[in-house]
């Protein structure tokens, strides 16, 4: 079974500016990524009885260095493209891969896995066990996906609350949908002033939960449309922190603007909404999806074409004793037309927009950004007053 959709290709690119050793972090990637079960499976679709059946016991993914020393910057863009991109053969490849590239004063690690076996926290995962082998450490013995089990999955109640909301968004697009979906995108980011952002946190809702409101508002003022769907993950970690593997789930928030609330208002309708998605997180998207859209096509994503996530910080790189940081793999592949992440800094609210380059403009996201941050704004300014109200 191939993996035609680089949207579910999961891609970090992490560059080290100082010396690093190359084959110590060789040796210690190949370890990390050879150890986990989930970066060894191996997928088999039965067809008569149309399920996807998988076995852990193939070969590790592999690990290669490339001197890319005597390269031009293109030569290198191309390289790590292919890299980050090129999808795997689930049924005969390890759905993992990595590889080390040094230039003439730098080093980096790609790591690829597919989402069927790693989510973001996976990344995580590794990159500290990376550190640890590069160190000389021991590390913790690796957890089975099989061993993770989840709650109940009932599905009466989240799709009794997103019933009668739209399952598309007026979306300011530049260019038509096409027959199949696009992935290609890229990333505009702003940062919210530290006062805005002191005064969003003071009002005692989450950073994911403000951050939907305010995206809500943004879209409303430019159109007619009042009640809105966004996907957004749910970790799924409760059993599982140390484990490599696809825990997370995507649930599907309601952000009702009718009745022209206050900020207080839509917050508050927000945050009850969210209790409700977090109280049947398991319930699989695909149950959703079939409730809701059931004649859906391959123009765009199920339910909603906006994700909508917030994060705690910055994810660290692995720690080879270098200076490091993670670049973002160009070009960009997403899975949503609109993907709003928000993160959460020292003293600021960092917000990022990828967007899909086949329906969108530059210069179309910055503005809407820009009416993200004005939302956001006049949140801070008096969360009394109408949200659909520009200050």
């Amino acid at each position: 079974m191939s993996a035609l959709r680089t949207a579910y290709l999961a891609p970090v690119l992490a560059e080290f500016a100082g010396p690093v050793d190359v084959e110590r972090l060789r040796a210690a990637t190949e370890l990390v990524l050879g150890r986990h079960p989930a970066l060894r499976s191996r997928f088999m679709l039965n067809a008569k009885q149309r399920k996807v059946f998988y076995r852990t016991d193939g070969s590790a993914p592999e690990v290669h260095v490339t001197d890319a020393a005597q390269w031009t910057e293109t030569e290198l863009a191309e390289h790590l493209a292919q890299v980050c991109w090129t999808p795997f053969d689930l049924a005969t490849e390890a759905p993992a891969y990595g590889e080390i590239v040094t230039t003439a004063d730098r080093t980096l690690l790609v790591l690829v896995t597919h989402h069927i076996v790693a989510d973001g926290w996976s990344h995580q995962v590794l990159a500290e066990q990376i550190s640890q082998a590069y160190q000389g450490k021991s590390l913790a013995d690796p957890v089975h996906p099989a061993a993770i089990t989840t709650g109940e999955t009932g599905a009466e109640e989240i799709i009794a609350s997103l019933a009668g909301a739209p399952i598309d968004i007026e979306l300011p697009h530049d260019s038509s949908r096409g027959q199949v979906q696009s992935t290609e995108g890229t990333t505009l980011t702003t940062t919210l002033p530290a006062h805005v952002t002191t005064k969003l946190q003071e009002l005692g809702s989450t950073t994911f939960m403000t951050v939907a409101a305010v995206l809500a508002v943004a879209l409303a003022r430019r159109g007619t449309q009042r009640d809105f769907l966004f996907a957004f993950p749910w970790a799924g970690r409760d059993k599982a922190q140390d484990a490599v593997g696809m825990f997370v789930n995507t649930l599907v928030l309601r952000v009702d603007l009718r009745d022209e609330p206050t900020w207080r208002q839509l917050l508050e309708r927000v945050r009850e909404h969210s209790t409700t998605c977090y109280r049947n997180a398991d319930v699989p998207f695909d149950a959703i999806a079939t409730a809701l859209h059931p004649g859906r096509d391959l123009s765009r994503p199920a339910v909603t074409p906006v994700y909508v996530t917030a994060l705690p910080g910055h994810a660290a790189p692995p720690d080879l004793g270098a200076p490091a940081r993670y670049l973002q793999p160009e070009p960009l592949h997403i899975k949503y037309e609109l993907e709003l992440t928000a993160t959460d800094t020292t003293e600021e609210l960092e917000l990022s927009l990828a967007y899909a380059t086949a329906l969108f403009e530059k210069s179309t996201v910055d503005d809407l950004l820009a009416s993200v941050v004005t939302a956001a704004t006049d949140l801070a300014i008096d969360p009394d007053a109408p949200a659909l109200k520009e200050i």
